[in-house]
């Protein structure tokens, strides 16, 4: 089941990026059956510890390779992202619903009861003015976590951000809809890493899919339990089923 799931997956990320190289889509390949493989048994144990672990690996591992990629010249490092640059931030975000719960799970660890309502109210604004408006269409309106100019849950932002590497300051700053430069590889890789932990969540049995961010993280924020409601199949994260420019 792992095999096949990766397999298909493989198939389509060669459809998507096979121009960059055979070498590199077989390494992401092999990245996304080693995450696979070592999420399923812990998705299936539906224990929250050790899975939260597992994915903060996970997101360790990707900075990892990008920063080794960055030296050995595999990755651009010509990259015009700079500290208190947020354009990019007002973007959909796409993720994986394990992506979202390990950030649903370090506000519940880092913000104060105050600090997690003010949190909602935020994420209830974004999603009022955003849910079902094209991406192209979408105001402007910022993460409810970018804080003068910079991200308050850096260290556990989704692939999606990590991957998001303007390479032209310029292309940011013409008013949207525009295209924006970026290193593909990356992409590819933070792409590759996501769409793993979303397989992982299918193969151990979860209905599920590549998620909304801000929906899912408002899912994962509220009820008594959701967390545990959604490992056990009993409730169900609001799933992208196209993952496109559309809301």
């Amino acid at each position: 089941m792992i095999d096949e799931q990766v397999h298909r997956f493989h198939e389509s990320l060669t459809g998507v990026y096979g121009h960059l190289g055979q070498d590199i889509v077989d390494f992401a390949l092999r990245v996304s059956e080693a995450i696979v493989k070592e999420l399923v048994p812990l998705v299936e144990a539906r224990d929250k510890g050790p899975l939260l672990a597992s994915m903060r690996a996970a997101l360790d591992g990707y900075e990892a390779i990008t920063q080794e990629g960055e030296r050995s010249g595999v990755f651009r490092d010509d990259y015009d992202c700079r500290e208190g640059c947020g354009h990019c931030c007002c973007v959909k975000v796409v993720c994986s619903p394990l992506e979202a719960l390990v950030v649903a799970e370090h506000v519940r660890a880092t913000r104060p009861n105050e600090g997690r309502a003010q949190l909602e109210r935020a994420l209830g604004v974004l999603l009022q003015a955003t849910r079902g408006v094209r991406w192209d269409e979408r105001a402007e309106l910022p993460c409810p976590f970018l804080l003068d100019g910079a991200c308050e849950i850096y260290e556990v932002r989704p692939f999606v951000c990590r991957g998001y590497i303007s390479l032209n300051v310029q292309d940011c700053l013409a008013p949207r809809p525009n295209f924006i430069s970026f290193d593909e590889d990356r992409q590819m890789l933070a792409e590759v890493f996501s769409h793993a932990t979303m397989l992982a969540c299918q193969v151990a049995g979860l209905e599920t899919d590549m998620v909304d961010f801000h929906e899912a993280l408002e899912f994962f924020s509220g009820g008594s339990d959701p967390v545990t409601a959604w490992l056990e199949g009993h409730a169900r994260v609001p799933v992208v089923r196209a993952v496109n420019k559309t809301g």
